[in-house]
This record gives structure tokens, C-alpha cells and sequence, in this order.
């Protein structure tokens, strides 16, 4: 019995063997990056409480946050081909660290929507310049892409959850040192990157040698569309996890109340730091369009059960089967748009993935709060079922194309 727990352990730990070792320092800024970044999701307590602005303003002021998500993810996808992705990482990292410190000086409803907006930018340049950075390591290794990207999924979901339990001590009567903390941590971050990342002269051996057609996947821009057009709906699925979702749970299991909530999202979290490198690294000999299909088809319908969930127990099977699809789709995604097309723009396919992500958790919140006021629940859990099935019908027919 022992043998068999000790050769399991084994097995699960050879998940994250292999990589260079460099790359888990782009694991380590990942991590701490969700940590002291977690603090995002929090903002509007702060804005609320200690500012004293109004509900209202507040979602404004976060809302410019939102939307320079979606022009960082641009830039620095466009910046990692033209520059080196070692070099964004340095700056983006910097202007979060002074983002994050000037919040507390700041009290101009303008002037904080714009510190929020280059915040946005600066995070999600980061996001895409250090995938950039750690999946060039990989070269021509499409086996060893996909296992960094699991690894990447698992690192920021530890990191947004230690962050969560953080905030969630502290918030109430610190927020203030929570900022400065978070600002001081982006610059350690930084230094620790400058010093122990290696010279910018061996990342451009590796950026410029990897200019060459990729023999992974044949080129095909209708694969690429199709791939974004998916990822859109499901960052608007995603994302109303943070606004119907929770309010929907509340609602139907009233006896559990908050609690319920806080169970699915732990669980949720488990379920992707523990099992997000084993689930998809066996899939890597597997048609990775299919199964991009086949994780789309689970969340949906991972949400369609909750039209039937009447006893918490089915919530929890939902939620089973949507995080289950989230860490299919999610890596596999990603891992298309960065090997599907020319290697000069690998960082421009990673920024559009990126860019198109955070369009959808900024259209999320708001397509899918009108859904659940005009037409109820039932209606917007169909809706995600129907997106599920769409994108399992539409990935099988590409298949042909991985």
C-alpha cells in the first residue's frame, strides 16, 4: 500500500519535471504577480470605505481598469516580437509596483481611473510578455509548451487564492499597508527578474532562432478566429463567476447562504492547483483542437446543470465539470494561438488571446447581469450550455486542421 501512495506521489510530481530550470522563474514572478496583483479584485472596498465614493464611481474608476487590460495584452504581445519579452517584463513589473504605491495618494476620481487604466495596461503586458519569455525556453517542444502552461495556470491560481485569504484578514483595517505592500512586492519582483534571469543577449538567440515555421500546426487563420471567437464567450463565462454566479448560489441554497459560495470557489481552486498539470499533460499526444472543444462543451455544461441543481450536491457537480473544462480549454487555447502561425508573431497571437480574454470579463459582467434581471437564470445557464455545445461542434470539425 505504501509502495503504491509513494509511486502515485511519484507520478504526480513528474508533472513538473522536465523544463528548464529557468523557467521557474518565470513560475515564481507568476505566482507573486497573483498575490500582490489579487488585491485588483478587491479595489472597490477600498474606493468605497476609505475614499467614501459612491458604488457608482467606483465601478467607473475599476472599470478603466478593465480596459486597459485589453490594450496592455496588445501592446505587450507587440512589444515581445519587436522587443524582447525579457525587457516588458521589467517594466511592466515597475509600473505596477509605482501604480499600486501612488493608489493611496491619490483621491481624483479622474486621476484614479487613469493610474487604474496604466495599471490594467502594465498587468496585462506582464501576463503576456512573461508567457512570451518562459514558453520561448521551450523552442520547438510543443509537449513542453503545454506542460508550462499548465504549470503557469497553477502558479497564478495558488498565488489569487493565498491573495484572496490575505486581503480577506487585513482588508478591513489595512488596506492602506495592503497597497504599499503590494506596490513594494512588484519591485522585488522586478530586481529578483533583473538579477537572476540571465542576459537579454542569450534571450535574443533564442527569440530571433525561433523565426522559422512552426511544425506543430499548419497555418490556418480560420483555426485562429474560431479559437478567439470561443475565448471571448468563455472569458463572459467566466467572469459573471465573479457577479450572477455567486448571487444565483446565494439565492438557491439560502440555508448555506455566503458559505455556499466560498465552498465552490475553494473547491474550484483545489481542483485546478491539484489536478491542472496531471488532467491535461495526458492529453499531449491528444488532438488539441478536439479537446479545446471538449473543455468549451463541459464548462456550458457544467452551467446547463444549474438549471436542475436543487440540492447543493449538484452545484458541486457543476462546478466539477466547469473547472474541469476550464482547465482543458484554458492551456490548450493558448497553447493553439502561440504555435499556430509564424514564429516572428508568436507574441502578437498571445496578446490577441489575451486581449480577446479580457474583453470578455469586461463584457461579462455586463451582458450577463441584464440576462439574469430581464429573463432569469434558467435563460443565461441555457445560454452558456449553448456555447458549450457550439464549441465542441465547431472544434471537431477543425480537428483535421491540428
Amino acid at each position: 500500500m505504501l509502495n503504491f501512495l509513494w509511486i502515485t506521489i511519484q507520478k504526480y510530481f513528474n508533472n513538473y519535471k522536465g523544463l528548464p530550470k529557468i523557467c521557474w522563474l518565470g513560475f515564481l514572478l507568476i505566482f507573486i504577480d497573483a498575490v500582490a496583483g489579487g488585491i485588483i479584485f478587491f479595489l472597490s472596498i477600498y474606493f468605497v470605505n476609505n475614499l467614501a465614493l459612491s458604488i457608482k464611481i467606483a465601478g467607473f474608476i475599476i472599470s478603466s481598469y478593465g480596459f486597459g487590460t485589453v490594450m496592455g495584452s496588445l501592446i505587450g504581445g507587440k512589444l515581445s516580437d519587436t522587443i524582447l519579452p525579457h525587457i516588458v517584463v521589467k517594466i511592466s513589473l515597475l509600473l505596477q509596483a509605482m501604480g499600486f504605491i501612488a493608489l493611496i495618494y491619490l483621491h481624483s476620481v479622474f486621476i484614479l481611473a487613469i493610474n487604474l487604466f496604466i495599471i490594467g495596461i502594465s498587468a496585462y503586458s506582464f501576463k503576456t510578455s512573461i508567457n512570451c519569455w518562459i514558453l520561448h525556453h521551450a523552442q520547438q517542444q510543443s509537449e513542453l509548451r503545454l506542460k508550462i502552461l499548465n504549470i503557469m495556470r497553477v502558479a497564478s491560481n495558488a498565488g489569487l487564492g493565498i491573495s484572496g485569504t490575505i486581503i480577506g484578514l487585513f482588508a478591513k483595517n489595512h488596506f492602506s499597508l495592503l497597497l504599499i505592500l503590494s506596490g513594494v512586492i512588484f519591485f522585488i519582483s522586478a530586481v529578483i527578474f533583473v538579477t537572476n534571469s540571465g542576459t537579454p543577449e542569450a534571450e535574443n538567440i533564442q527569440h530571433i532562432s525561433s523565426d522559422v515555421e512552426s511544425k506543430s500546426f499548419t497555418y490556418n487563420k480560420k483555426v485562429l478566429l474560431v479559437i478567439l471567437i470561443f475565448v471571448f464567450f468563455i472569458g463572459i463565462m467566466i467572469a459573471q463567476l465573479g457577479t450572477t454566479y455567486p448571487i444565483f448560489i446565494q439565492n438557491t441554497f439560502k440555508e448555506l447562504g455566503i458559505q455556499a459560495v466560498s465552498i465552490l470557489f475553494i473547491l474550484d481552486t483545489l481542483l485546478i492547483v491539484i489536478f491542472q498539470a496531471p488532467l491535461v499533460n495526458l492529453l499531449k499526444k491528444a488532438n488539441k483542437i478536439l479537446f479545446t472543444g471538449i473543455g468549451g462543451f463541459l464548462m456550458g455544461f457544467g452551467m446547463l446543470i444549474l438549471n436542475v441543481s436543487s440540492f447543493f450536491y449538484l452545484a458541486i457537480i457543476s462546478c466539477v465539470l466547469w473547472t474541469t473544462g476550464e482547465m482543458l480549454f484554458i492551456p490548450l487555447a493558448q497553447l493553439i494561438c502561440y504555435e499556430k502561425g509564424l514564429k516572428k508573431n508568436q507574441g502578437k497571437r498571445i496578446g490577441a488571446y489575451q486581449a480577446v480574454y479580457a474583453f470578455g470579463t469586461i463584457c461579462g459582467p455586463v451582458f450577463c447581469s441584464q440576462i439574469y434581471f430581464y429573463y432569469g437564470s434558467e435563460m443565461l445557464w441555457y445560454a452558456f450550455g449553448v456555447v458549450g455545445i457550439c464549441c465542441f461542434l465547431v472544434c471537431n470539425y477543425f480537428k483535421k486542421y491540428a
